[in-house]
């Protein structure tokens, strides 16, 4: 047994609303998108944050190292790419529930020294727990 599609009439009855088929429900408007994309793999959300796919970060962070920038904990350049890490200035929150990729909200850190500042504000970080031993290559 066939079943009819949607916008096809019954042959029998020659009507759209027959057969068992209920009235087309008019499609409701189109709610508000919940973010914009502004580029390839970056979202900005109505409350002004940006979020980044894990290629757009290593972009970032390719970008920030051709720019020659320094840690931001202790200020040193780096030597090897795999000591480096993107490391945001206000923390991302558990499970990211404030995540906030931006331009300014991110920057270059070792990667232990980011590892151990974990969900800590970057400032609140080197006021109190940063060591210089956090850095070394």
């Amino acid at each position: 047994m066939t079943k009819l599609r949607r916008n096809e009439r019954c042959p029998i009855h020659r009507s759209l609303i027959c057969c068992g088929r209920a009235a087309a429900i008019p499609r409701a408007e189109r709610p508000a998108p919940k973010y914009r994309l502004i580029s390839l793999g970056t979202k900005l959300y109505p409350d002004g944050h940006i979020e980044r796919t894990p290629a757009a970060l290593r972009a970032r962070k390719d970008s920030l190292l051709r720019q020659c920038c320094p840690c931001a904990a202790c200020g040193q350049l780096f030597t090897e790419y795999s000591q480096v890490e993107l490391a945001h200035r206000l923390a991302k929150g558990m499970n990211g529930w404030k995540r906030d990729d931006s331009d300014s909200n991110t920057t270059l850190m070792h990667f232990l020294a980011n590892r151990i500042q974990g969900s800590l504000d970057l400032d609140v970080y080197l006021k109190g727990y940063w060591k210089p031993e956090h850095c070394k290559s």
